[in-house]
C-alpha cells in the first residue's frame, strides 16, 4: 500500500523531480515496476503533472499493461492518503539514500581507498 501511494505522489513532476532517483525499482513488485518506467518515460517527456485517470490512460497506450495492472491502478485511484504524510515517507527515502552513500565514501576513506575531497 505504501509503495502505491509513493507512486501516486510521483504523478507531480516536482515529487517526481525531487525523489524519483530515491525509489529503487527492484524493491517494487513486477507491476510497479513497470508502471514507474511507464511513468518515467512520460515525465522524461511532459513538464506537466498528470491525474491518476489521465496515467491510466497512459498505461493503456504503452501496450505494457495486463489485467494485474489495472487492478493496480483501480487501487491507486482508491487510496487517499494526506499529501503530506507520503511527502514526510519520500523525505525517508531520500534521508536513508544519502546517509547510506555517506557512510560508504566515509568507510572507503578511512580505509584509504578514497579521498574525501574529491567526492
Amino acid at each position: 500500500m505504501i509503495e502505491l501511494q509513493v507512486l501516486k505522489s510521483l504523478l507531480v513532476k516536482q515529487t517526481w523531480i525531487d525523489y524519483r532517483k530515491y525509489v529503487a525499482p527492484k524493491q517494487l513488485t513486477r507491476e510497479l515496476s513497470t508502471l514507474l518506467s511507464i511513468l518515467d518515460n512520460y515525465h522524461a517527456k511532459h513538464d506537466t503533472d498528470i491525474t491518476v485517470e489521465e496515467f491510466e490512460i497512459i498505461c493503456e497506450t504503452s501496450g505494457k499493461i495486463d489485467k494485474t495492472h489495472r487492478a493496480v491502478l483501480e487501487t491507486i485511484r482508491s487510496c487517499h492518503v494526506r499529501p503530506e504524510l507520503v511527502a514526510d515517507l519520500l523525505k525517508a527515502y531520500k534521508q536513508k539514500t544519502v546517509l547510506s552513500q555517506l557512510a560508504l565514501v566515509s568507510y572507503d576513506a578511512s580505509e584509504g581507498r578514497k579521498d574525501i575531497r574529491g567526492c
